[in-house]
């Protein structure tokens, strides 16, 4: 049986324990998951550029029934761009989304991307990628 002092103990690990994952819930959840990352600016920083366009899926090289969907974003500017985003947040995002994304643009090196499975631009670093 336990004595009350190990009921207290207990008590209390457990109260820690939920203040614990409660503030961890509140750090990490964000303001409306919208977002790529936990800035408020889209502003253009340095080799940034602004992407606007509609998530998706990257055209593949050759057409073969059941392949996996990978999105990007086909941009208002005819560009395709494979993105590498935090937690990639465009696989939430259903095809047809409007976006705008901001990151550094990195082109595709044709002597070396010619082997992609992908046909794409260049790849968008994506700092920020917001619904519009």
């Amino acid at each position: 049986m336990q004595t009350s002092s190990n009921k207290n103990k207990l008590f209390i690990a457990l109260v820690v324990l939920a203040v614990l994952v409660a503030g961890g819930l509140f750090l990490f959840k964000g303001d409306s998951g919208d977002r790529a990352t936990d800035e408020n600016t889209s502003e253009v920083k340095g080799d940034e550029i602004t992407v606007s366009g509609v998530i998706s899926c990257l055209p593949y090289r050759i057409s073969i029934a059941g392949q996996e969907c990978v999105k990007g974003i086909k941009g208002d500017d005819g560009k395709i761009y494979s993105l590498n985003s935090p937690r990639g947040l465009e696989n939430t995002m259903n095809d047809g989304t409007k976006v705008t994304a901001v990151g550094v643009f990195q082109p595709a090196d044709t002597s070396v991307d010619d082997s992609s499975a992908f046909v794409y631009d260049g790849v968008l670093v994506v700092r920020t990628l917001q619904r519009r």
